[in-house]
């Protein structure tokens, strides 16, 4: 199964592709979409030219993305995240993929085990977990975000229910 992870963001929007072979993960693609214009309507047009291209290159089987955080004292920085993730599920909808969103506390606690946790901890739980990844060491943080949010829908997915017979 492979697995797209996506963090949005307005100057840099992760993904990463990680597949499995029964319990063993490993990253195929781990980067970002960085638009190289300053016009926000050219950098939406061209993250949705860039998204489609990945989408149709790459054929992932679950998409998962991060849900964006508001935060209230910067609504604005939130309502621009939020056209970045219509952008991103406008290009998954019209190349038939469904998705799943996860809140950055979800992401976080299915890694490290806590939901506070912050990016560098996300980071070296990623290095533990899926060892390949150090050859990203110099991709962004969006990157190695994407990465952990597919890894917490293949944890969703790929997990039995817990209590359950």
């Amino acid at each position: 199964m492979q697995v797209l992870g996506i963090d949005p963001g307005t100057l840099c929007t992760g993904f990463a592709l990680l597949t499995w072979d029964g319990s063993v993960g490993r990253v195929v693609e781990l980067g970002y979409w960085r638009p190289s214009c300053t016009r926000w309507v050219d950098r939406i047009r061209d993250l949705y030219d860039a998204v489609e291209a990945w989408l149709q290159g790459y054929g992932p089987d679950a998409v998962a993305v991060e849900a964006p955080f508001v935060h209230p004292r910067y609504p604005r920085s939130g309502l621009r995240v939020e056209h970045v993730l219509s952008v991103v599920v406008t290009a998954l909808a019209r190349n038939g993929y469904t998705w799943t969103e996860y809140p950055a506390s979800v992401v976080r606690r299915s890694v490290v085990g806590a939901g506070h946790a912050d990016k560098s901890a996300v980071r070296r739980y990623l290095y533990a977990l899926l060892p390949e990844t150090r050859r990203w060491a110099h991709m962004p943080d969006d990157a190695f975000d994407a990465l952990a949010v597919a890894y917490c829908h293949s944890l969703a997915v790929l997990s039995p229910p817990v209590g359950r017979r």
